[in-house]
């Protein structure tokens, strides 16, 4: 361990120099225009971090994004009158890529998506404790596609239920906390079917048993 210290150190003040040698300007130095972001003097696009602070002494940033000749294209970051983050992600050529994280105020992560280059990605969001909520996936249209589940606090599903192409497809499966099967109902090209799926006990046994997949990030 003490070995690998030198070189995080190293890494961390690479990262600091990096940040530091880009030109900062708040809100009353640029105009937007366009979706573009020109220096306010010269008309000319800005490269560098636009920063908005929460009082006139610039004591406190309220939000920090990186900008390519004029376009936001880089990290952001978004805070709490606090100091403490809010969101951060990234963006590329002004429009949302990658990893995009929201947090409650007690720093537990609030909400969690990715969007991907052909637009398809994910939407994870929790309860203040961290704990799971709901989970959904997308295609390439930003249409709801897969599995989607929503969870309990106590992290059992609460319900699930399956999309194709933004329409549901499918059972529709209700649990309780304890996990124990609630109902289920069965939906073809986004309509509800007539009747209700009736519950025997192996359907219980069967249902109360499903387990989500994992994901990990």
């Amino acid at each position: 361990m003490l070995r690998k210290l030198p070189i995080f150190f190293m890494a961390l003040s690479l990262v600091l120099l990096t940040a530091c040698s880009q030109q900062e300007a708040t809100f009353y130095e640029l105009t937007f225009e366009q979706d573009r972001i020109l220096f306010l003097d010269t008309n000319k696009p800005f490269s560098g971090i636009y920063t908005e602070y929460y009082d006139s002494e610039q004591r406190f940033p309220k939000s920090r994004i990186i900008v390519k000749n004029g376009i936001m294209d880089g990290g952001f970051y978004h805070y709490n009158p606090d100091g403490t983050l809010r969101e951060k992600g990234t963006n590329r050529a002004g429009i949302i890529y990658g990893y995009h994280s929201l947090y409650w105020p007690n720093g537990k992560i609030k909400q969690k998506f990715f969007v991907g280059r052909d637009r398809a990605g994910y939407n994870y969001e929790y309860f203040d404790d961290g704990q799971l909520r709901e989970m959904r996936h997308y295609n390439e249209q930003a249409q709801l596609d897969g599995k989607s589940f929503t969870f309990h606090r106590n992290g059992k599903v609460k319900d699930e239920m399956n999309y194709k192409n933004g329409k549901r497809e499918g059972l529709f499966i209700i649990k309780d906390k304890a996990g124990f099967l609630v109902n289920v109902y069965e939906y073809r090209n986004d309509v509800l079917q007539e009747h209700a799926r009736d519950i025997s006990i192996s359907d219980h046994d069967q249902f109360s048993a499903m387990k989500t997949m994992p994901y990990h990030f």
